[in-house]
């Protein structure tokens, strides 16, 4: 999910130049997107390793089943997972991406007393993403757990319409943020310039 917001970004950067399929088609990019997120993930779910996890996969075939956490697999870029069984506990061994996984203790202990100090914002800067281009984009704890809200809720043959409705909806709202804050930077550079001007003039005029 951090993945895919990050592409959306990216598009949302850079249109009508880019689009979502240019990233994806480029094994360079992804690999840079996925590093970034898993260093992000476990930033925001610091605890993830060795915890007990949701999987939160609507189109496969593990979808809600629990499991614990082993190891992360650098070759294949993915975590794996001791999924349980009617037998046995983290009986059932799987290699699942991350964005794909939801820490359950984690989750509880954030209704409690450590919520205010989860880190929920970070910044990630690529200097040369894609074809020369850098690439800025921040991610927020808020904006993850609303893709993860929507989409374990809905069923699998919907999941890629949700997914594009609640990142459209996403990159609006950045849109109208960065307007704003362009909005202020340039009423407050205004009113920098004004305060110069008068002040320039009472010097002249006290002369």
């Amino acid at each position: 999910l951090l993945v895919e917001l990050s592409i959306a970004d990216f598009v949302r950067q850079n249109k009508p130049s880019a689009n979502p399929e240019m990233v994806k088609g480029s094994k360079e990019a992804i690999a840079k997107l996925r590093e970034a997120c898993l260093e992000t993930y476990n930033i925001f779910f610091p605890d993830a390793l060795h915890r007990n996890a949701k999987v939160v996969d609507t189109k496969g075939p593990h979808h809600n089943r629990t499991g614990l956490v082993r190891f992360w697999d650098e070759q294949k870029g993915k975590f794996c997972l001791g999924l349980d069984t009617k037998k046995k506990k983290a009986g059932e061994i799987v290699y699942l991406k991350p964005e794909l996984l939801e820490p359950i203790e984690i989750a509880k202990r954030e209704k409690k007393s450590n919520i205010n100090e989860q880190v929920k914002e970070r910044t990630v800067t690529f200097p040369d993403f894609l074809d020369g281009m850098s690439f800025t984009t921040k991610v927020s704890l808020r904006e993850l757990e609303t893709m993860k809200a929507m989409v374990a809720t809905k069923d699998k043959n919907d999941l890629e319409k949700v997914l594009d409705t609640c990142l459209n909806e996403m990159m609006v709202e950045r849109d109208r943020i960065e307007k704003k804050a362009k909005e202020l930077e340039e009423y407050l550079r205004r009113q920098k310039e004004e305060y110069l001007r008068r002040q320039k003039e009472e010097y002249l005029r006290r002369q």
